[in-house]
């Protein structure tokens, strides 16, 4: 998983787009994937709202 999948993730479920948003990965470089199951830490900056900042935790799991 990548920035890029979250961004579009928010995009498909939430109509948000790269340019109403800003993520980046917690403690990773920003060009870092998760290659493994687990979590990370991201920040959600959202634009032209007073700099408004969302800590999120994203999980990869298997599906089964």
């Amino acid at each position: 998983m990548t920035i890029g999948d979250i961004q579009d993730r928010l995009a498909a479920e939430f109509g948000i787009t790269t340019s109403q948003v800003e993520v980046s990965w917690v403690d990773q470089e920003s060009a870092a994937r998760m290659k493994e199951l687990g979590s990370w830490g991201a920040l959600i900056k959202v634009r032209g709202l007073g700099g408004e900042e969302v800590a999120v935790e994203v999980e990869v799991v298997r599906e089964e």
